[in-house]
This record gives structure tokens, C-alpha cells and sequence, in this order.
């Protein structure tokens, strides 16, 4: 078997041949193929004859056997079917399969087979019961005819929707120079390496090999693999020993280390070791999510981590920091939706907050998306900016439309910023529809070949010129209606916020940051000229954006803003419920002064957000694995 030939090998095999020796035979497991090859080459050398077998318990002699003649050409194969003999592969309906590479279970038919082990006195009485043996392996025919075995039914996983074969998994480390055995454990694979592997090396290869997490292989050094008395790996013990290790040595990863938290914010199923956030098109929401994940992992977040790979993130080592840097946008994206609750809940008459953060939603597009708009990927901007958002928001619609009776259809068709209607529970709803028509626009006109090669050629020369046509585009607005619900919310009427966004963020000199500064002021006073308050306040988030890059806080008080802040859509989605309740209801603002109140409507507001943004990420995790679990179609091998 494949150990007694790893002892010899050990031993000297290629030196130490006996004379006499005339023919060497291997069954018992699969040989790799190089490892034929060496033993076909010794063998013409030594002039003696060397078979590959293929057999078992219930039909010896062995079914199949690989000649020395046609060794080194099917190296990797167990050869054809015995004289009298003949197999027959099979698919999950138990159908023949016969063409050449595709696998299904292996059946063999010949006078051979036998009914297995006797195990009472009464069993060795009984006649011939079986025609043919289904093996249980898994094999498929080359193009010559030749079996080639990929390996067990029962060594087959069902790993987040990837059906793997833990042989082949064990054959491919092989090849790359790992000697190691698969089990499976508690919905991860636990793999034994034998010496002192390279734990992550082996991670990485599996998951990009098989396209799982790596957080969900787990490996365990072991001195020595452990063998029955045939010689061959003794799995059991394997699996007894993983069911006592995994769970404690796969924690840091199996817990949903950096790659599980960055799949799950990307809706990505798998992330290479050279992907990056900004290449996987991150959007700000996520990137937050990421950005936490990387302060729990490392203990710091790293410069320009968005556009450094997944792979040198994960090699970095963790350190402990009493301060985190924080992008001064999040602030800002705070302060926003902070003014938006207390313009609702009467504490102040100060508008601009949903303006700031459209603004906020141009500058993260430039941000994480650039890529994917250059090169016309406009599917995947939008299932990785809008699914989480539209959760909550539809749940919050058709709550109200029962609670109420009825809802404006408006609402359910993402056209509900046009309803006009006023001082109804969902009306500050109107800025998730109106946001993503605004995106919907700026894609439109990306989607001009034109259009994206000046992008690609000239963002911020393309950029100003966009921002130039939205600009017009809310003078002819202007020019046909007064209406002030239309030009505060119909798309065409504020897409110039999102174009000065992406400009915010393509404005990488002095220069350009003084003149998008006026630019900003000059937009405030004259579109949004009904509250001074308000242009001011857009005009000064819209500032501080382009000239403060980060801020340096405590820890804690940088950790608490980004989860806050990774929750900000949905504390404006959530904000309305302790707005009426305490506002509308109970008329807090009669018992205590406006500065209590609004502390405590924005307490809860926070509070709501948070959770809702954790239930949210929660059930589109859980769904996402549930998916993932689902059998293919019946089928064997992972390739399929």
C-alpha cells in the first residue's frame, strides 16, 4: 500500500532491490502519479515489473490493474477491468455514464464478486446474491478507457455549497508538497499535517483551490498520521481527535475572521488572497463593517488598507494601539443624520442633513466603486449598495401599510419621494428611493462608452463636467415647477449633491479642494436658500470633507463611531419610531426641554439603528450559509 512504499522510500527502496525481485504490486490507495512514474523508471532500470492494482474485500483477485507497459502513459489511473470482468460508472440516478471525464459512483460486474463479510455461521450457506458490487468510489473513464478513481462517496463534504472530496483534497496537497489527511468537523474541514506545516500557507491553497472561506479549514499539526493494521490512514482516530481540537484551534478562524466579515458586506461568496475592498467594489456601509473587523483582528487599522490585498492584510501582525484614526467623513455622516432626527423631532428648524448625506453617497461611490463603473459593472454596484437597505426598508413599509390599512403604492414601487405626501410617518422615507434613483442616473450616463473612457481618462476633468450637467439639469427643474417637494426630492433636481461628491473625492490638490470648497457654498446658497441655517451647514460638512482626512480618538470612542456609523442608513430608516412615539404620542417635548428630549429621541434612535443593521447583517448571513448548504443537483465531484 502507499505507506509501505513511503518506509521504503525511507529506507533507500531505489538502492536496496533485491536481485531476484521480479514483480512489485500496489493496491490498497492511490498512488500519485509521479510517484508511478519514479517506480515505472526504477523498474525498466531494475528489470522488474511494476503493477498499480485496484481491488477489494468483496471481489479478489483485484477488479482492475495498470500494466508496466501502459504505466507511464495513464500514470494516475488503476488501468481496465480484469478479463471477464467490466465496470460501469453511474450518476445519482443510478443512470450509466459514459462519457469520458465525467465521474459518478463506481460498479463492477464479474464472476469475482463476492456478498462481502460473513459474520454468522448461517451466512456461509447462503448462495450467490449479488450480479455486481457497487464500489462506493468515486470514479470516471479517460478518453482510452482507463479507470481513473477521484475517491470514497463517503469521504465527500457538503461545505456551504461546495461538495468536496476529501481525497482529492489530500491529493492536491500532496502535489504541493504537504503531507496531510482530511476529516470533516462541525461544518469545516479539519486538515492533519504531518511535521510543523505552514498552517496559513495551507489554508490559502485549500480555499482558492476549492472556493471555501479559509476560516472554515482548520489545521492541526500531528507528528505522525495515525494507520490500522492494513497500513492504511486510520480516520476514525482522526476524526475522534478532530471533534477534541478543531473546535478549540480553528476559533481565531472559524469564528468569521477578516475574509468571512469581508464576503458577507460584499455579498461575495469567496475572496482571493489578491482581492482588495476597493476592487471588490466596497461601498461605505461596508466598508465600516470591514474596518471594525479589521481593528478586533489586528488590533489597528493600516494605512490605505482598502486598497491593500486581502492576503497582506491577513499576514500582518496584530499590535495594540490606545488610539484609532478615523475618517473624518464617518463624523461627518453622524452629524448628519443626527440633524436630520432633530429636524424631525422640532428641536431645531435647521435643514440639509439628507442633502449632506447624498453628497456623502457621491463621495463613497468615487470611493469604492470606481473600478466597477470603469469597467461597466453596474449589476454589482448595486447588490452590493442597495439589498441590506432595501430589507429594512421594505419591512418598514408593508409594517405600516398594515398597521394603517393600506400604504401608497408609490411607496412599494420605490417611487415614493414623488407621493408629496406630508407629516406622515414614513414621508422622511422619501430619501432611500430618491437615493437610489440619483445612483440609478449617475450609472445611466456612466453606461455611455463615452462617458466612461473620460472617466477612466480624466475623473476629475469628467467629474466637474458631470457636475456641470447636473447643475443644468436643476435649472431646467427649476425652470418648469415651483414645487418645492419636487426640487427637494425628484432625482433631477439633486443629482448635482451626488456629482459634487464624487468631485469631493477626485479633488486631490489644494487647488482643487479651494475651488470645490466655493464650488459647495455657492451650490447651498443658491439651490437651498429658504433656511440660512441649512446652507450653511451643508456648505461646512461639504468643507470639512474635502480638508479633514481623519481624526485620531480613543479607542473606545473611535470603535463606538464606526459601528454607529456603519448603522447610519439604518438609524435614518429606524428614527421616525421614537420621533412619532414621543414626539407625536406622548408630546415629550410638554414634559421636559427640547435638549433632553432630543438626547433621548436620538438614544434610541441609535439604539434601533444599531440592532436593526445587526439583525439585517444577521439574516442575510444566515441566509447566505443556508444557501450555501444547499446539495447541488446530484452531483459527485466538486468540479461539477
Amino acid at each position: 500500500v502507499p505507506h509501505h512504499l513511503d518506509i521504503l522510500d525511507a529506507m533507500g527502496l531505489a538502492n536496496r532491490l533485491p536481485p531476484t525481485l521480479r514483480v512489485l504490486t500496489q493496491a490498497g490507495g492511490r498512488l500519485a502519479e509521479e510517484r508511478v512514474r519514479k517506480l515505472v523508471r526504477l523498474s525498466d532500470k531494475n528489470h522488474f515489473r511494476f503493477f498499480v492494482m485496484y481491488g477489494k474485500a468483496e471481489a479478489a483477485p483485484p477488479m482492475a490493474s495498470l500494466p508496466p507497459a501502459e504505466a507511464m502513459a495513464h500514470a494516475g489511473t488503476v488501468g481496465r477491468a480484469i478479463p471477464g470482468g467490466a465496470f460501469q460508472i453511474r450518476d445519482g440516478q443510478d443512470q450509466p455514464i459514459t462519457v469520458p471525464g465525467v465521474q459518478g459512483e463506481l460498479v463492477y460486474r464479474g464472476p469475482n464478486v463476492m456478498m462481502g463479510y460473513a459474520e454468522t455461521r448461517g451466512d456461509l450457506t447462503r448462495g450467490a446474491e449479488l450480479q455486481e458490487l457497487r464500489t462506493g468510489d468515486i470514479a470516471s473513464f479517460t478518453p482510452s478507457g482507463h479507470v481513473r478513481i477521484a475517491g470514497r462517496l463517503n469521504r465527500l463534504v457538503n461545505l456551504y455549497g461546495q461538495r468536496i472530496n476529501l481525497d482529492d483534497v489530500e491529493a492536491f496537497l500532496e502535489q504541493a508538497g504537504h503531507r496531510a489527511a482530511c476529516v470533516s468537523e462541525d461544518r469545516c474541514i479539519a486538515v492533519f499535517a504531518e511535521g510543523k506545516a505552514d498552517r496559513r500557507a495551507i489554508r490559502m491553497l485549500v480555499g482558492a483551490r476549492y472556493k471555501i472561506q479559509p476560516s472554515h479549514i482548520v489545521v492541526l499539526d500531528i507528528a505522525e498520521l495515525p494507520r490500522n493494521a492494513a497500513g492504511k490512514v486510520d480516520y476514525q482516530a482522526l476524526k475522534e481527535r478532530a471533534a477534541r481540537q478543531a473546535p478549540r484551534e480553528g476559533a481565531m478562524t472559524a469564528r468569521g475572521g477578516l475574509r468571512e466579515v469581508m464576503a458577507v458586506a460584499l455579498s461575495r461568496q469567496c475572496i482571493a488572497d489578491g482581492d482588495t475592498f476597493t476592487s471588490l467594489g466596497g461601498d461605505s456601509l461596508a466598508f465600516l463593517e470591514v474596518y471594525l473587523a479589521l481593528e478586533r483582528e489586528l488590533g489597528h487599522v493600516p494605512p490605505h488598507w482598502e486598497i491593500t490585498t486581502i492576503g497582506e492584510l491577513e499576514a500582518l501582525a496584530p499590535r495594540t494601539e490606545r488610539r484609532m484614526r478615523v475618517p473624518f467623513n464617518l463624523l461627518v455622516r453622524l452629524a448628519a443624520v443626527a440633524e436630520v432626527i432633530g429636524l424631525h423631532a422640532h428641536t431645531w428648524a435647521i435643514g440639509g442633513g439628507a442633502f449632506v448625506l447624498l453628497a456623502l453617497a457621491g463621495y463613497s461611490l468615487a470611493q469604492f466603486q470606481s473600478a466597477n463603473i470603469l469597467e461597466g459593472r453596474f449589476g454589482r454596484i448595486l447588490t452590493t449598495m442597495f439589498p441590506r437597505l432595501l430589507i429594512a426598508y421594505f419591512a418598514i413599509i408593508l409594517a405600516y401599510g398594515l398597521a394603517k390599512g393600506g400604504v401608497n403604492p408609490l411607496w412599494l414601487v420605490l417611487l415614493g419621494n414623488f407621493s408629496h405626501e406630508e407629516s406622515t410617518f414614513i414621508e422622511p422615507l422619501w430619501f432611500i428611493p430618491a437615493y437610489l434613483q440619483v445612483v440609478l442616473l449617475f450609472l445611466g450616463v456612466s453606461a455611455i462608452p463615452a462617458v466612461r473612457r473620460a472617466l477612466k481618462s480624466s475623473p476629475w476633468n469628467t467629474g466637474v463636467a458631470l457636475l456641470a450637467g447636473a447643475l443644468v439639469l436643476r435649472l431646467g427643474t427649476e425652470a418648469i415647477t415651483a414645487d418645492q417637494i419636487t426640487l427637494m426630492r425628484s432625482p433631477l433636481a439633486i443629482v448635482h449633491l451626488f456629482a459634487l461628491g464624487w468631485c469631493m473625492q477626485h479633488a486631490d490638490t489644494p487647488y482643487r479642494k479651494a475651488a470645490l470648497t466655493a464650488m459647495a457654498a455657492v451650490i447651498a446658497f443658491a439651490f437651498w436658500n429658504t433656511n440660512v441655517g441649512q446652507s450653511v451647514f451643508i456648505a461646512v460638512c461639504c468643507a470639512a470633507v474635502l480638508w479633514i482626512d481623519a481624526v485620531s480618538l480613543p479607542k473606545r470612542i473611535g470603535h463606538a463611531a464606526t459601528v454607529i456609523g456603519s448603522a447610519s442608513f439604518f438609524i435614518y430608516l429606524m428614527h421616525m419610531l421614537p420621533v412619532h412615539l414621543l414626539e407625536v404620542t406622548v408630546a415629550l417635548d410638554e414634559y421636559i426641554t427640547a435638549a433632553p428630549a432630543f438626547a433621548v429621541i436620538l438614544t434610541l434612535s441609535v439604539g434601533l439603528g444599531v440592532l436593526a443593521h445587526a439583525a439585517v447583517m444577521r439574516g442575510v448571513t444566515v441566509a447566505r450559509r443556508t444557501l450555501q448548504r444547499q446539495p447541488q443537483d446530484a452531483q459527485l465531484a466538486p468540479e461539477w
